[in-house]
């Protein structure tokens, strides 16, 4: 009988070991998350600062990201309207200087809205995208206008 319960008492052992052990495994993996999380954290946080300057962030938005934005931005413009400096590769990075960003954000979710210079062969414009957002009518209810366009120009020059 002697043998018998030291089996079952060095099998105990390595259960509680073994439980120890799947423990320890799952609390590295929960630190690991949440060191991911704290950087990610400090990156949105870093990203939404620079937002506020009204630049965009390259974490947010990449010079590809952003070229192929602009090259649909350009398919959707009036025939004698361009962007100031094109679509070449080596031009993206001067978008991020002349690009003025705003964020808009409600519980769910926030977008960038990017105020992107246009031209002309004698005038500057600055194409600006409406945004509609809904209205709260009731507790459980909202309303949301429907546009005709969802971009107009302003001349900068009158």
């Amino acid at each position: 009988m002697n043998a018998q319960e030291g089996f079952q008492e060095v099998s105990t052992r390595l259960s509680g070991n073994r439980q120890l052990i799947e423990a320890a495994t799952v609390i590295r993996q929960l630190e690991f998350a949440l060191t991911q999380l704290e950087v990610n954290m400090d990156e949105m946080i870093d990203a939404m600062q620079y937002v506020h300057l009204g630049r965009i962030p390259m974490n947010f938005v990449s010079p590809t990201t952003l070229r192929e934005l602009l090259r649909n931005v350009t398919l959707t413009l009036p025939e004698g309207l361009e962007l100031i400096v094109g679509l070449r590769p080596n031009n993206v990075y001067l978008y991020y200087e002349v690009v003025e960003v705003i964020m808009l954000a409600d519980v769910h979710s926030f977008k960038l809205v990017l105020n992107v210079p246009l031209k002309t062969v004698n005038r500057h414009y600055e194409l600006c995208k409406m945004v509609v957002l809904p209205t709260r009518i009731s507790d459980n209810a909202y309303a949301q206008f429907e546009l005709g366009y969802d971009y107009f120009g302003i001349n900068l020059l009158q």
